[in-house]
């Protein structure tokens, strides 16, 4: 993820101290190589008091008052929820009987590109968007990061092809 626009000195040197931080544990300098069964220490002031549904207790630390701010571009713009893997995103959005390679949307849903699309108009991989409309072959959205948010585009249905 790019580095967010932060308001204070000490909000920069924490956030830069916590994406080296990340990057360490990507690049297995910390805890290791990833085998998927890594050990990695924590810090207090980075971990969430869990209940009894650990998943609903991200959800809630991470989108408090979601349902009355969901159309605050503001309350969206610094918030994301990040998985590792496929499984882990399935649990969190507690899909039902959607298969992962397949993608619904509907007004309302906040999408993160993966894909550059068009630099141009802001659309390329890390760009956040809040779905405004939907038709049969092109999506209406607003972004909601960098220097073109507000701006609503049109983006026509595509076919992803793995490599």
């Amino acid at each position: 993820m790019r580095l967010q626009h932060v308001e204070s000195d000490e909000d920069l040197i924490d956030l830069k101290s916590f994406s080296e931080w990340i990057a360490s544990i990507g690049d297995g300098t910390i805890g290791g190589l990833n085998d998927s069964n890594v050990v990695i220490d924590i810090s207090d002031d980075l971990l969430s008091n869990a209940s009894d549904d650990p998943i609903a207790s991200i959800v809630n630390n991470m989108y408090p008052n979601f349902t009355s701010n969901v159309n605050e571009n503001e309350y969206l713009q610094g918030r994301a929820i990040l998985a590792l893997t496929l499984d882990v995103v399935e649990t969190v959005n507690e899909c039902s009987g959607v298969s992962n390679h397949e993608l619904k949307l509907k007004v309302g849903t906040l999408v993160m590109l993966l894909r550059n699309i068009d630099h141009s108009v802001g659309l390329c991989n890390g760009t956040r968007l809040v779905i405004t409309r939907t038709g049969n072959h092109i999506l209406e959205a607003k972004i909601l990061t960098g220097s073109n948010a507000g701006h609503k585009i049109l983006i026509p249905r595509m076919t992803l092809t793995p490599i």
